[in-house]
């Protein structure tokens, strides 16, 4: 054999890239004997041994003299242009955008309930009182309640009309302002019972509930039956109209 081509077994493997377990594994069961690192390998053996590894020969380094190097083989960082990998992490990242419209829209109608109940049971209050104080003003049941229909209803659908101008605000603020002045007519005179006030005396009795707020406070029944009845007729019409604006939005 040509001492330029002899190889060792130890170099034949190098040459195939193996393990020595493996390659002595492969070695024994190809050739029938042992492996020796040092052995100067026969062109039978170095066929016998290349022929085992056929597959993985493609895939080995190039010879120069008894080194081996491997194939430096350049992989791009990445397959495809940088916008779609942008894309493609944009969609991965991105969360997913759940539509919910029969939650949101049952949401809503539970808003409308609420507004509307909370709009409903003011004017209950408001018109009951605007009727009694119209009667007692015109003395006849259908003038009294065509006032309190003026009264109660006017304001109300101007501002859910959205009405605008000064003509518009006047009628809503003269309405309301008499809507007010009844409620608190008619809480001062619940108020108040049968006590009455002259010039030097006081005769008759309050109602349990004003003689109670007065002995609290340590007030005089009439002063306090006022401020009582005008912060319930304030109290009233901050309902209707909260109510009313917050029906507005949910319209829209």
């Amino acid at each position: 054999m040509n001492a330029a081509a002899i190889l060792t077994a130890d170099a034949l493997r190098n040459e195939l890239g193996i393990e020595v377990r493996t390659f002595q594994k492969r070695w024994a069961k190809v050739l029938g004997y042992s492996y020796r690192a040092s052995k100067e390998c026969e062109s039978k053996e170095i066929a016998a041994m290349r022929q085992a590894y056929a597959k993985r020969i493609t895939k080995v380094s190039m010879v120069v003299g008894n080194q081996f190097e491997s194939p430096q083989v350049n992989v791009p960082a990445a397959s495809m242009p940088t916008k779609e990998i942008h894309e493609n992490r944009s969609l991965t990242s991105s969360k997913p955008q759940v539509k919910v419209p029969a939650a949101m829209n049952q949401k809503k109608d539970y808003q409308h309930i609420a507004l509307l109940s909370a709009f409903i049971l003011p004017t209950i209050a408001s018109v009951s009182n605007t009727l009694i104080v119209s009667h007692a003003l015109s003395g006849n049941i259908i003038t009294s309640i065509a006032i309190t229909g003026v009264a109660s209803a006017s304001s109300l659908l101007f501002l859910f009309a959205g009405a605008k101008g000064i003509s518009s605000w006047v009628v809503v603020a003269l309405t309301l302002g008499f809507e007010a002045f009844c409620n608190s007519a008619s809480v001062f005179k619940a108020l108040m019972g049968s006590m009455s006030y002259s010039i030097s005396t006081v005769s008759g009795e309050p109602s349990e509930f004003l003689q109670m707020v007065s002995v609290f406070t340590n007030s005089d029944h009439q002063d306090t039956a006022t401020i009582i009845a005008i912060f319930t007729a304030v109290m009233i019409c901050f309902a209707q109209t909260s109510a009313i604006f917050e029906l507005k939005k949910t319209k829209q």
